[in-house]
């Protein structure tokens, strides 16, 4: 019969082990989806699902992606695996750059009255 120090010993080895395994294979997702660009693709491919695109390369997303705001938080990568766009971004900086696009545009009425 094993006593209580023991279990206890065996118990803890096994929640580190756990513990340990466990941040390894996130950190391993971690890498495998910023290599991939996972989240700047999902975040791309979100926006234009939000704003009713077909797809997340019509000239809408492109005029958000290639906002001075949104540019700001694209940090281009140094490898040669080109950059898709920031994997996050403000509410408070997208909507912003939506803004002022909708704002521009010559195709859209600059008021209510027009």
């Amino acid at each position: 019969m094993m006593n209580l120090p023991t279990v206890l010993n065996i118990a803890i080895g096994l929640i580190l082990i756990y513990l340990t395994c466990s941040l390894i294979s996130s950190e391993i997702q971690e890498l495998i989806a910023t290599l991939f660009e996972w989240r700047a693709k999902n975040l791309k491919n979100a926006i234009a699902q939000l704003l009713g695109e077909e797809s997340p390369d019509t000239p809408l997303i492109n005029k958000i992606y290639n906002s001075p705001l949104i540019q700001s938080l694209n940090h281009k990568s140094t490898n040669k695996i080109k950059s898709t766009g920031p994997s996050y971004l403000p509410a408070e900086l997208f909507s912003t750059a939506l803004i002022e696009i909708i704002r521009d545009s010559k195709e859209l009425p600059k008021t209510l009255e027009e």
